[in-house]
């Protein structure tokens, strides 16, 4: 079967999917349009999908994309979770590749307003090239503004670039997003580089872009959306809003989507979804550690944040789930050096602490970019050291 590409046109929506059973793509291209076999003529013309192609388990299905306009809620639930998950005759309906038009992709929200190019030149001329490095505060829930701030603080020191909320952490009455922005900012903007602080806005969608302009004014220098448990037009509402900082989209919610072998929607698509709707920060999964997605997986979430993509910025491809020194090698042989590496785990569970465990994998970061094996490199870096003696053969 033909790559979807090879059926690009600019008036459709291509896309392809594993389907079975064998010939029920034409079905398919029915109930994700008109809904019914009965409209004929002129009306399914101008509404129907059509079948491109068909046959290997797999069917390539276009429609025309000004059904749903510039709508990203009612092209999730028209095309990439919409009745062919829902309906008993498909025993296998995923969504594995889309072929974006331009002009969608321009009014679905046009990609990333500052990408992997503007991040790196909001962190200054030491990050012009390198891998960046960003840091999660945990534990995730429990700790107040003052205790974020000196954790913040800590991965800031180790090195990170970027630090970030938890998913879990939104705006409780014992760590308010104001207060807590506020402490966080004064910590990270007394160091002598620039760090990102993002902030989780995720939250009521009504109130969600005053969120993020309070999170903005209060000192955030990056703004987090829970992209798919919020809803994936809460990213597009964020990075429309002009609020001049990078918008990270945190992937939860996802996971039900992209885990499913039997329906859902790869995760390339969403990775691709994600980027088109704003997104400067798109989270890829790791090349190893303790997330779902296999190493081919991760390679096609990353692929997805490269392409070419209707003139859409390429965006920062975060790589997580279990970081620490002894795994940077692994991530930047598989993603190269415009890649950051999310730490958690290396950082908390190093013995001398998140600044130190932070120091280890920008070490370990310094020793990749110079080609240096990382036994090398510990003999002058101890914190590197006691990295690969603390983990030892963790992957």
């Amino acid at each position: 079967m033909e790559p979807t590409g090879a059926w690009s046109r600019p008036d459709h929506l291509v896309a392809t999917f594993e389907l079975e059973p064998d010939g029920s793509a034409r079905a398919l291209a029915v109930e994700e349009s008109t809904g019914t076999e009965e409209p004929a003529g002129e009306m399914f013309t101008r509404v129907g999908g059509e079948v491109l192609a068909e046959g290997g388990g797999r069917a390539v299905i276009a429609w025309p994309w000004r059904n749903w306009g510039p709508n990203l809620p009612q092209l999730m639930a028209s095309v990439l979770v919409g009745e062919g998950c829902e309906t008993a005759r498909f025993t296998r309906c995923r969504l594995v590749a889309m072929e974006w038009p331009a002009e969608l992709v321009t009014a679905l929200g046009g990609g990333p307003r500052l990408g992997l190019a503007g991040v790196r030149d909001r962190l200054g001329p030491g990050a012009a090239t390198r891998p960046l490095l960003g840091g999660i505060v945990k534990p995730s829930l429990g700790l107040g503004p003052a205790e974020v701030a000196a954790t913040a603080g800590a991965l800031a020191r180790g090195g990170c670039d970027l630090i970030k909320d938890d998913e879990l952490l939104a705006d409780p009455d014992w760590c308010p997003l104001r207060e807590r922005v506020s402490r966080v900012a004064d910590v990270v903007g007394s160091l002598e580089r620039p760090v990102l602080y993002a902030a989780n806005v995720s939250g009521p969608v009504d109130t969600l872009v005053e969120r993020a302009a309070a999170a903005v004014a209060a000192g955030a220098t990056a703004i987090m959306v829970n992209a798919f448990a919020t809803g994936i037009d809460a990213v597009r509402a964020v990075a429309a809003a002009g609020l001049g900082v990078p918008v990270l989209a945190h992937r939860v919610g996802a996971g039900p989507i992209a885990r499913n072998p039997e329906v859902g929607v790869d995760g390339s698509v969403l990775c691709e979804l994600t980027r088109i709707a704003g997104a400067d920060l798109v989270q890829i999964g790791g090349f190893g550690g303790k997330l779902f997605d296999t190493s081919d997986e991760v390679a096609r979430n990353l692929a997805a944040c490269r392409r070419p993509l209707a003139g859409a910025r390429v965006p920062v491809p975060v790589n997580g789930g279990g970081v620490w020194a002894g795994s940077t090698p692994t991530v930047l042989d598989a993603a190269g050096h415009d890649i950051m590496l999310l730490l958690g785990m290396g950082a908390y569970e190093h013995p001398g602490g998140p600044e130190a465990g932070a120091r280890s994998v920008h070490q370990a970061i310094e020793a990749g970019v110079a080609g240096q094996p990382l036994d090398a490199a510990a003999r002058s870096a101890p914190d590197l050291a006691a990295a690969l003696a603390h983990f030892g053969g963790r992957p």
